[in-house]
């Protein structure tokens, strides 16, 4: 079985640790992130060495190379990002 190519929402707190842990496993490539806006998504995948960076968390989900998203954002926006809507 190979790596799995992971997507993570969210960059505040929480989100570069789980970027850690994940790439930690070893089993694991984390492909891209997805943040607030396209500014900040780009400064936080340049500082984390992530190559593809998205401004909108739809557009990240619509990229088939992910096989698994990690939500890092507040808990009250992870229902209608795991549905993949608003």
């Amino acid at each position: 079985m190979g790596n799995i190519n992971v997507g993570v929402i969210g960059t505040g707190f929480i989100g570069p640790a789980h970027i850690e842990a994940l790439r930690r496993l070893g089993t694991v490539n984390v492909v891209a992130l997805a943040d607030v806006d396209e500014q900040t998504a780009k400064a936080k995948a340049a500082a984390l060495g992530i190559e593809k960076y998205y401004g909108d968390y739809r557009k990240m989900l619509a990229n088939g190379d992910i096989e698994a998203v990690h939500i890092c954002t507040p808990n009250n926006l992870h229902y209608a990002m795991s549905k993949g809507g608003d």
